[in-house]
Parts: structure tokens; C-alpha cells; sequence
């Protein structure tokens, strides 16, 4: 299955409606769509809130080591054109100095940035990268669960030098992500294609069971 982390419902709308994805019954610590392949789930701000969120959906499906994981959402850049989307070639941790730096394996519809993660929302830009507030967290928790090639951040600039983060609204935000859906669904594709290919590896052979079932092996 491959899971989708993202802060916010505005966020999320595009792809639920994308994937015919359905909310999970019951109460659970987070709010959580899926479909038969895609599981997405609402984290809230901030890298705490998603690494919670991921270890949590990878406790509680209890996913096999090859899923497939991507983050998504609204970020802020210096120079780059409101819409554009990008993939995540450096993830740094600000406050920490933690860097992680995702293999690029999977087809990339998208230019490659730098992404930092800030504690509070960046106005600034003092550096020439993508701003936003998710991904150290989410790439870190995540790592511990999967192959770093199956994990990935794609963010959707919202804001830059000519257009405050003071403009967004939520209806904003919907409409950036579903600007991008073609770029999250050839990433998704890539890493069904990616995550499938692992699991063959890693799967026994069809004779397995059928020479277990003939000679018995003490």
C-alpha cells in the first residue's frame, strides 16, 4: 500500500476526490482515507505532528517493509512560481542540523529543490530553497520503516518574495494541490511500480510451498 502524509484537509481534498479514497470508521488518534492501494492521512502542523501521524499508520496497518511513502503539501520558495511543483533532493532538519537525502529512482515529473523544515512559518527566505514545516519530521519517522527509496516529499509553492503567505486561504491551498495532480500521480505510480518490485524480491518462490508440502525438513 502506499501512504500518503499531508498537514491539512485543504490539502488533502484533491487527492481523496482523485482516488475515490473513504474515511476510516471509528475514532482514531488521526483522520484517515483509503482506498483498496492508497492510505492518506491528516497529520496537522508541524514535523512533530508528522512524525506522529506516520508512526502511527505504520502501527496501526502494520505495513510490510517495502511500502511506499510520500508527503505532500503547500511550501514557501524565494524565487520560485506560485504552482510549480517539486521533489525533495535534501531534507534539512533547521533546528537540528539533520539532513537526509532521498535516492532518486522513481520517474521525476518535477524539478529537484532543497527542502527546509522550519519550526514557524518563513517570510524571509534568507536561503534559496523550499520552505515548509513537515517533511524532517515525516522523513525521519518514516526511514525507520522503509527503504529511503521508497520515501519521498513533493510540496507545491504557495508563497514567495511577491506573494505573502498572508494570501493563502484554504481554498487557495485546494486548488494549488489539484493544480498538481498530475505531477503526485506519476510520483505515486512510480513508487507502486518501485514497491512491487521489491516485494517480488523479497517474496518466495511459487515451488515453496508446494516442496514443503512433499518432503518434510528437520
Amino acid at each position: 500500500m502506499r501512504q500518503i502524509i499531508v498537514a491539512l484537509k485543504c490539502e488533502a481534498k484533491p487527492i481523496i476526490h482523485r482516488y475515490g479514497l473513504k474515511r476510516l470508521s471509528g475514532k482514531h488518534a488521526f483522520a484517515v482515507y483509503e482506498n483498496d492501494d492508497i492510505m492518506l492521512t491528516i497529520s496537522g502542523w508541524g514535523k512533530v505532528a508528522s512524525a506522529a501521524a506516520t508512526s502511527f499508520v505504520h502501527t496501526f496497518t502494520g505495513m510490510h517493509s517495502h511500502s511506499a511513502w510520500l508527503n505532500i503539501g503547500i511550501a514557501g520558495h524565494r524565487e520560485r512560481a506560485i504552482g510549480q511543483g517539486v521533489l525533495a533532493q535534501k531534507i534539512s532538519d533547521v533546528a537540528t542540523g539533520r539532513n537526509w537525502y532521498p535516492p532518486m529512482i522513481i520517474d521525476v515529473p518535477c524539478e529537484l529543490e532543497n527542502l527546509l523544515t522550519v519550526d514557524k512559518v518563513e517570510e524571509n527566505f534568507h536561503e534559496n530553497a523550499v520552505y515548509e514545516m513537515e517533511a524532517a519530521g515525516f522523513y525521519e519517522t518514516a526511514s525507520r520503516f522503509s527503504t529511503a527509496e521508497l520515501i519521498h516529499c513533493y510540496k507545491v509553492i504557495s508563497d514567495n518574495k511577491l506573494s505573502s503567505v498572508s494570501g493563502i486561504s484554504a481554498d487557495v491551498v485546494t486548488k494549488l494541490v489539484e493544480s498538481a495532480m498530475q505531477d503526485i500521480e506519476i510520483i505515486l505510480s512510480g513508487l507502486k511500480k518501485l514497491s512491487d518490485e521489491l516485494c517480488a524480491i523479497d517474496s518466495l518462490p511459487e515451488s515453496y510451498k508446494e516442496i514443503c508440502d512433499r518432503w518434510h525438513f528437520s
